[in-house]
């Protein structure tokens, strides 16, 4: 991304695409943030499977819908409906998950619920959304 910024601020036959490629750079933070958070999602959900495999499965509904998401962020890179679509089957992770709670307090349990959340919230944004309006999507979902 900033060999590709740097170019279309240097090359003039490259100034068109500074627009696409400023918006893929702003992409490209939030997806980053949900890989981070995937990889602590993923040991946690390890953890989670080996000590109560009974709540753990409480959470995979969610966790195909958080899936879901990334597949169509993956694919609206250049089609605005999938990014609704990616946006949708987030806070669809959202709502799953809020099915699912139920009051269980293991703490791989809760860390698994914060991840997802985390994720949502980076897809959202990786979308296009702003912070605000990502917060206030998940929080108006999770109520």
């Amino acid at each position: 991304m900033t060999a590709a910024m740097e170019t279309v601020r240097i090359a003039p036959a490259r100034r068109r695409s500074r627009g696409p490629i400023a918006e893929l750079a702003e992409i490209a933070i939030h997806v980053d943030r949900a890989v981070r958070n995937q990889r602590v999602l993923l040991r946690r959900g390890i953890r989670l499977i080996a000590d109560d495999r009974e709540h753990a499965g409480q959470l995979a509904p969610s966790l195909h819908a958080l899936s879901d998401a990334l597949r169509f962020l993956l694919d609206g890179l250049n089609s605005p409906m999938a990014r609704m679509d990616a946006q949708d089957h987030a806070l669809e992770a959202v709502r799953l998950l809020e099915m699912a709670q139920g009051g269980h307090h293991d703490l791989s349990y809760n860390v698994v619920v914060a991840q997802v959340r985390s994720m949502v919230i980076d897809v959202l944004r990786a979308t296009g959304m702003s912070e605000s309006a990502s917060l206030e999507a998940v929080r108006s979902v999770a109520s």
